[in-house]
């Protein structure tokens, strides 16, 4: 990038830098089909820094030519029972919350649709998405109301939308002007619609010293207080400012006209998780050169973003590491980027011979542990978090 770095949510200067990847895959949620293709997948640097101002966290490295968004990109957790919960409790209590019924409903940054499908069901709506790199999923939806994805920006393709409900969850960190997204909602203004807003919470990020949730994808990193300003500054009115899923993401819950609102969160001081980045990524090191030492097998469970990550930036992991496994078919025979670590399903006769799993999200701890027992698998598990 050139010139100086600015915060892309309140513009301002004073941006502190606390944590530095030299070498990060470019994408974390791309494996790609052989192990030759992710040892030679790009990668991109990383400078996390943080604004004095509204406590935004970015990645003044970021450059976003580096990446393009395609069917490839596979993020979904909907094939893990324990999301799927949380994803379904949601779209029911925001549905109930504000009344949404068979009313028309909008998601921005659709992915492969699963959301939007809960939406429809849970109220009988017309549930609309929008996603430029939608692959045809749910083309075949049959539950109540209707779903229908449009392969564009809401911007150019919304305008005679009247939406009740809005939500957005997990596009915001992905974009280098956010406010964009945001201040675009305003052609909906009629309508007056509540908006729901979701993204990881870099406030658990740093409390819980979540190294493997820094990744290039992200430009960004929401703390409240940057969230309510990012609002704020582009015609939404928060009203509800909360962390769910375990703490690890943060949501907010606003609309386009006046009403009441929430105090700001106070600001962030990443200062220690930047002290402790490296510390983390030293213990790890040490762990897995000890298991290789020990001629240990060790898998890990989770190929998504903090399993790539981690795989790709802890020193000798490509080596020590034997397999990945995680529940969505549609990973299963792909391989990591940079560390070049193939995935698999659960059903894999590989993992039989596991000594140690890694569990890459704390959260799916009780989950994968009954997946091992049913398959009366005695190997050590060990939270990585």
């Amino acid at each position: 990038m050139t010139g100086s770095p600015s915060c892309p949510v309140c513009r301002g200067n004073d941006l502190a830098p606390f944590v530095e990847v030299a070498r990060a895959p470019v994408f974390c949620n791309v494996l790609l089909p052989s192990r030759s293709d992710a040892l030679a997948a790009p990668v991109g640097s990383i400078v996390l820094s943080v604004c004095g101002d509204c406590s935004h966290v970015s990645n003044t490295e970021f450059d976003d030519t580096n990446l393009s968004y395609s069917p490839e990109y596979e993020n979904s957790l909907h094939f893990s029972p324990t999301f799927q919960g949380f994803a379904t409790t949601l779209a029911d209590s925001l549905v109930s919350d504000y009344d949404i019924h068979s009313r028309q409903v909008v998601e921005l940054g659709c992915g492969k649709g699963d959301f939007l499908e809960m939406l429809a069901a849970a109220g009988s709506n017309d549930a609309v998405g929008f996603d430029p790199s939608y692959d045809g999923a749910i083309d075949h939806y049959d539950g109540p109301g209707s779903v229908r994805v449009i392969r564009d920006t809401y911007q150019k393709a919304g305008r005679e939308l009247r939406p009740a409900f809005v939500a957005s969850r997990h596009v915001l960190e992905h974009l280098t002007d956010p406010g964009l997204l945001v201040s675009g909602l305003k052609q909906w203004a009629g309508a007056n619609p509540v908006v729901y807003l979701e993204v990881p919470d870099a406030d658990y990020m740093f409390a819980e010293s979540a190294v493997w949730d820094v990744i290039y994808e992200h430009p960004s990193y929401f703390t409240g207080r940057s969230l309510a300003r990012l609002c704020s500054n582009n015609g939404l009115v928060p009203f509800r400012i909360e962390s769910v899923f375990g703490g690890q993401y943060l949501t907010v819950h606003a609309r386009l006209n006046d009403g009441p609102t929430v105090e700001s969160p106070p600001p962030v001081d990443p200062t220690s998780f930047g002290r402790e980045f490296d510390r983390v990524l030293d213990r790890w090191a040490d762990r897995l050169a000890a298991e290789n030492a020990a001629g240990g097998n060790v898998v890990i469970w989770g190929a998504g973003s903090k399993g790539a990550s981690f795989a790709a930036v802890v020193e000798g992991a490509s080596e020590t590491l034997s397999l990945a496994i995680d529940l969505n078919p549609r990973k299963n025979g792909r391989f990591m980027p940079i560390s070049g670590i193939e995935v698999a399903t659960p059903d894999d006769p590989r993992l039989a011979d596991a000594s140690l799993v890694l569990v890459m999200n704390p959260l799916y701890g009780v989950e994968i542990r009954e997946e091992l027992r049913s398959r009366d698998l005695r190997c050590s598990l060990e939270v990585v978090g």
